[in-house]
């Protein structure tokens, strides 16, 4: 049981990366957006918690790993798309009125959405692989997704309070992210 408590663990780290980063560049709007501040790391964990547990239950309708691997990369080009996207918009329109680019409740959902679709993956790797406590996995994802989610905003909020151009920075971090993720490098 310890071990597979470990292995939840180390797993939910991985499954943070792309949520670490890009909550660091939501951190970096100037603005005070208790809104994005709050809702977006327990979508985000809410996301991975559900991904694994619906792909876990879904294994048996997938009978080939050629299938999954093509969920995988399409997820992957979905999530880079959309964080490049971001980025440039929080690049180019620095200087517009509308600078946050976490507003609304489909802005949220869209980037919980692209940092948890590797979760999707694990919960399809725990299934096949006959994990026999899903939801305490799933859960650990989750807290540890939106533990991190809310410790990088906040973070970044600190470091890059008088910061010029933060906008800039947050949408580098985007783009950045959005390359690794087309080139499935996390």
């Amino acid at each position: 049981m310890i071990k597979a408590i470990i292995s939840y663990i180390l797993i939910g780290i991985g499954l943070s990366i792309d949520a670490f980063f890009s909550c660091l560049a939501i951190g970096c709007d100037k603005r005070r957006n208790v809104k994005a501040v709050l809702l977006t790391p327990f979508i985000i964990g809410i996301f991975h918690i559900a991904f694994p547990l619906i792909a876990f239950f879904l294994t048996n309708a997938l009978v080939s790993l050629p299938i999954s691997a093509k969920i995988s990369a399409f997820g992957s080009y979905i999530a880079g798309g959309i964080f490049i996207v971001m980025g440039l918009f929080n690049i180019l329109h620095k200087d517009k009125a509308v600078k946050a680019f976490i507003v609304s409740i489909i802005d949220i959902l869209l980037l919980s959405l692209s940092v948890s679709i590797d979760s999707i993956m694990v919960g399809l790797s725990l299934g096949f692989s006959g994990t026999y406590n899903i939801f305490l996995g799933a859960s650990i994802f989750g807290v540890i997704a939106g533990a991190t989610s809310f410790l990088s905003i906040k973070t970044a909020r600190c470091y890059l309070k008088g910061v010029q151009n933060a906008e800039i920075y947050s949408g580098i971090f985007f783009i950045i992210l959005g390359i690794l993720s087309l080139f499935q490098i996390i």
